[in-house]
């Protein structure tokens, strides 16, 4: 894991461009405590995208999808296009 965070940092300011380009539903899910990536990080990118979708979970931090996997699922579920 420790190999892995100078990568993870490196692509960190990658992410708003990502999502400035995205062109289809975005869902962005944040936990309201997380203690490393604030809330007001999640603002400012649910602003680019134009399809983007914020939700900010309460008492959970930023393993949200651990924390809170049931309404992660459903969150995710809900976003997702129905298959025939």
């Amino acid at each position: 894991m420790r190999n892995l965070a100078p990568w993870l940092a490196s692509r960190q300011k990658e992410i708003p461009e990502r999502l400035r380009a995205c062109k289809v539903s975005t869902t962005l899910i944040w936990g309201e405590n997380d203690q490393v990536k604030s809330a007001a990080n999640a603002h400012a990118l649910a602003d680019r995208p134009p399809f983007a979708r914020l939700v900010i979970v309460p008492e959970a931090g930023h393993n949200v999808q651990q924390e809170k996997p049931t309404l992660v699922a459903s969150l995710i579920e809900e976003g997702s296009p129905r298959m025939a």
